[in-house]
């Protein structure tokens, strides 16, 4: 992936959670969405394992959808409490088989 100038223009903040078990996910993950223009503010593990990757966000912005096609999932609504400016990436197993298996 490259830079994407409507990524960069939005500028959201990027959050990546770690649900995959495999600590090279989040390496991976974070290269992803750097390189298309978008800014990783926090990343963390998790011990809470989950299937599938997802992307939630206050909005579909074009950020938004760019991601959720990156990472081929869906996007799921933020709770109303949570910062509308950032953009959560859950990384899943499923990362991990596409790109690591």
């Amino acid at each position: 992936y490259i830079q994407n100038v409507k990524v960069t223009q939005e500028n959201f903040d990027v959050e990546l959670v770690n649900a995959s078990g495999s600590s090279f996910a989040l390496d991976t993950a974070s290269s992803f969405v750097s390189t298309i223009g978008a800014k990783v503010v926090r990343i963390e593990n998790t011990k809470e394992f989950q299937d599938k990757t997802m992307v939630f966000a206050k909005s579909d912005s074009y950020t938004a959808v760019y991601l959720a096609k990156i990472f081929d999932c869906d996007i799921n609504d933020r709770l109303e409490d949570e910062n509308e400016r950032e953009i959560k990436i859950v990384i899943g197993r499923d990362f991990v088989e596409k790109y690591f298996e």
